[in-house]
């Protein structure tokens, strides 16, 4: 769970530097604005681990495994969840 939020991070940093946003909305499907951007992102999110594994024919929990800041984040996390 705590890599996902890291990924979504990530993926949405961009966002974090933009000034001025236009969300155009075709009409189709649920919502518009803001709740489409996060289901954008959320599905976005859900696409990209086979997407990786089928390019590169590595799961990619593994791949998160040799991301050093992450992995040390995760750890962290996980020993700061045994001890609540």
């Amino acid at each position: 769970m705590q890599s996902g939020l890291l990924v979504a991070g990530k993926i949405s940093e961009p966002l974090s530097k933009t000034e001025k946003m236009i969300i155009i909305n075709s009409g189709s499907g649920v919502g518009g604005g803001a709740s489409k951007l996060t289901g954008d992102v959320t599905q976005i999110m859900a696409q990209l681990p086979p997407i990786i594994e089928s390019l590169t024919g590595i799961k990619f929990e593994k791949l998160l495994e040799q991301v050093p800041g992450l992995k040390q984040s995760m750890e962290k996390s996980a020993g700061e969840d045994k001890q609540s």
